[in-house]
């Protein structure tokens, strides 16, 4: 599961994390296994079928499958319902839960019932696990000297992904960019740090993202800076009902500062933030 987060530093082998919105403050204590699964979802290499979920009403949800993975071949679509993992019901089961289910040895079968919207009869799907590796960013040319550019999760060095991403768009429009469609639909999020990089690549000055209390007093700030901004060419975000958390505070910030014009439905509404203490 990706979680929006902040590193700290620590000895004592135990993971702290923090989860700070407007209605609770919880501490949760992570242990080994628990660790690794945080971590191989940041670092975008994990044994698994392939599959973002989160929980949505009564069942969890597909946010996205991971391209190339078991559950992509398998035919596994955005806004899927999971009905059952290894015959168990999941109707309210835990999303970390539900992830340690399906994550597991390269090799090893998962079977799951989904539900899709528009069919009366559930999927009933034999899923053979595999090493699924992330790619965050990928992009291509298009005529006129637009670049596409889409961010499937905000993962470690997604925002040097990025990056070199543009620096490649740029020199297929020979030097100059005309402007530039950034895909943000079914992006989970990820880490915040990693959105707040990429929005400074666009964005001159002005606040990217604040945190606040319960209270409403500002816990945390993010400003973007002139050193490094790419050239103001015109950008279209596109979204999704499944464009979350850290994909949302990248949207919002350039829709904010009228720097991309949003194109697509409304956006999933995650508005929490893990701080990590390792």
């Amino acid at each position: 599961r990706l979680c929006d987060r902040h590193t700290g530093v620590g000895g004592d082998g135990l993971l702290w994390v923090a989860q700070a919105d407007p209605t609770s403050l919880r501490m949760v204590i992570l242990n080994a296994e628990e660790y690794a699964l945080l971590e191989s979802d940041t670092t975008g290499q994990f044994g698994g079928v392939g599959v973002e979920i989160d929980a949505r009403g009564d069942y969890l949800t597909v946010i996205a499958p991971i391209a190339g993975s078991p559950a992509a071949r398998a035919g596994v679509r955005a806004g899927d319902e999971i009905l059952q993992i290894e015959g168990r019901d999941a109707r309210g089961l835990d999303v970390d839960e539900a992830v340690r289910r399906m994550r597991g040895a390269p090799g090893s079968h998962v079977r799951v019932v989904l539900q899709r919207r528009g069919q009366a009869d559930p999927l009933r799907l034999d899923l053979v696990r595999e090493v699924v590796h992330v790619s965050s960013v990928e992009s291509h040319a298009m005529d006129g000297g637009v670049g596409y550019l889409t961010i499937k999760s905000f993962q470690e060095r997604a925002a040097d992904e990025v990056s070199r991403a543009l620096d490649d768009l740029t020199r297929a429009s020979n030097g100059r960019l005309e402007g530039l469609v950034l895909d943000l639909r079914n992006d989970p999020g990820g880490l915040l740090d990693e959105s707040i990089f990429i929005a400074d690549e666009f964005l001159a000055d002005g606040v990217i993202v604040s945190t606040r209390g319960r209270d409403g007093a500002a816990q945390d700030e993010a400003r973007a800076h002139a050193a490094g901004t790419r050239p103001d060419f015109p950008i279209v975000v596109l979204v999704n009902e499944y464009t979350a958390s850290a994909a949302e505070i990248l949207a919002g910030a350039l829709q904010d500062h009228h720097r991309a014009t949003l194109v697509g439905t409304r956006t999933f509404g995650k508005g929490s933030v893990q701080t990590v203490v390792d």
